[in-house]
């Protein structure tokens, strides 16, 4: 819905928490600012990995 929006946004972000649910599962190819903080923060790599391969009862 603000992806868009977030997207165009160029300056500092503030804090943003996207809360995954069992319809709408994380997708992290979808989300531009990880993408951005992946060249900057090659730690993230290894959290977005472990987001997506965490059994869905732990979530």
């Amino acid at each position: 819905m603000i992806r868009h929006v977030i997207d165009g946004h160029t300056q500092p972000l503030p804090a943003i928490l996207e809360i995954p649910s069992k319809d709408h599962p994380y997708d992290a190819s979808k989300d531009s600012i990880l993408r951005r903080a992946r060249v900057k923060y090659p730690l993230i790599v290894i959290f977005s990995r472990y987001l997506n391969q965490r059994p869905a009862s732990v979530a």
